[in-house]
């Protein structure tokens, strides 16, 4: 049964009960019925409808008027137009105005086939838009980083490299030191495009959703991150028989950096403690919360909005290493799931980094 609210505008009682009935046959439970243009208005104003339906000849209007009073006020809500006696250059004429479809009212056994693909052609019209919108914004992410990230040390290497030039005296030790700046800052810029590369390639890797034994990844993860720091003791709790259903490599990833934040962010802190964890969706078919928290360096809150972006750190690259794009790859990888990411910290206290992968929870 579809959820999608119908606008039904007709005049004849017999002729709306028929189509209304059609359309429950099919599925669609919320049909709103118009008989007059205040009516239609009224609906307008009121409705958040996912397609109109419109006789060709309401008395007072016509589905041509009825198209110009839902596009100024519902712009994205795609028109049927019904008629009984419709010729088809008149066809012609409404579907050049941007009238979806019509069916003729001895075809009504087309409509909820009609109605289906207008709402379908809706929901990918929105899609496209957001991703646009997301495209605009990776762009403008993309330019910023290249004018300034990528720059900076860029322009450490020709001032450093500049300075031996202008010496006219320079002996080895010197000559050791520059190199050994210039070496640093050509690594630290091979990391950076590095991990540009990958955090830019997420959106063109392939999706396979499967369901995944959660609990067992984020395991398997916190004890290789065990056995690569011997000589550390790191509390770690894992909540057990979590599932759900994602893309395993991307989520892989997404994990792999929450873990390997707060592994860092916790090597300073005495007692450390790492955890992850599930907080059940409190409304109907939203899906589960789940998070990683720390008793780690954490953050001032002041400055969450500067944490998703690439390369926007908190603290000094002398204090934590690391390229300053694992939290947006992170909120990169919640989004491709239709999902999101967002954090929360206390400076000196810890960190939690929460993230949703919409769909249904799995039992």
């Amino acid at each position: 049964m579809s959820e999608e609210r119908i606008l039904l505008l007709e005049d004849r009682a017999t002729d709306a009960a028929l189509m209304r009935s059609i359309l429950n046959d099919a599925g669609y439970k919320n049909v709103d019925v118009a008989t007059n243009e205040i009516e239609y208005l009224t609906a307008l104003n009121s409705g958040n409808y996912a397609a109109i339906v419109s006789d060709h000849a309401v008395p007072g209007t016509s589905s041509a008027y009825a198209f110009e009073l839902a596009h100024r006020r519902l712009p994205d809500v795609p028109m049927i137009c019904v008629s009984g006696d419709l010729a088809p250059e008149e066809g012609a004429s409404l579907l050049a105005e941007g009238v979806g479809e019509y069916v003729s009212k001895d075809q009504l056994w087309r409509l909820p086939h009609a109605v289906e693909r207008a709402v379908k052609y809706k929901r990918l019209v929105v899609a496209l838009e957001h991703q646009l919108e997301d495209s605009r914004n990776e762009l403008r992410s993309l330019t910023h980083i290249l004018s300034h990230d990528l720059k900076s040390p860029l322009y450490s290497i020709y001032q450093i490299a500049q300075m031996v030039v202008d010496q006219q005296d320079v002996d080895v030790a010197e000559c050791r030191t520059v190199l050994t700046a210039i070496s640093d800052d050509a690594l630290r810029l091979t990391e950076m495009t590095g991990a540009l590369q990958k955090f830019y390639t997420l959106a063109l890797n392939d999706f396979f959703p499967t369901k995944i034994d959660l609990s067992a990844l984020v395991g398997s993860l916190m004890a290789k991150q065990t056995s690569h720091s011997v000589f550390r003791q790191v509390q770690t709790i894992v909540q057990p028989d979590l599932y759900v259903v994602a893309d395993l490599d991307l989520l892989t990833t997404l994990l792999e950096n929450l873990l390997n934040n707060a592994w860092k962010f916790t090597s300073k802190t005495d007692d450390p403690r790492i955890e992850f964890g599930c907080r059940p969706a409190t409304q109907p078919n939203a899906p589960d919360t789940f998070f990683v928290k720390d008793n780690g360096a954490g953050f001032d809150m002041k400055l969450v909005k500067k944490l998703f972006h690439p390369f926007q750190r908190l603290h000094a690259s002398s204090e934590f290493d690391g390229t300053g794009i694992g939290l947006a790859t992170v909120e990169r990888i919640a989004r491709r799931h239709h999902g999101r990411a967002w954090i929360e910290g206390e400076k000196g206290v810890g960190t939690t980094v929460f993230f949703t992968l919409a769909g249904e929870p799995l039992s």
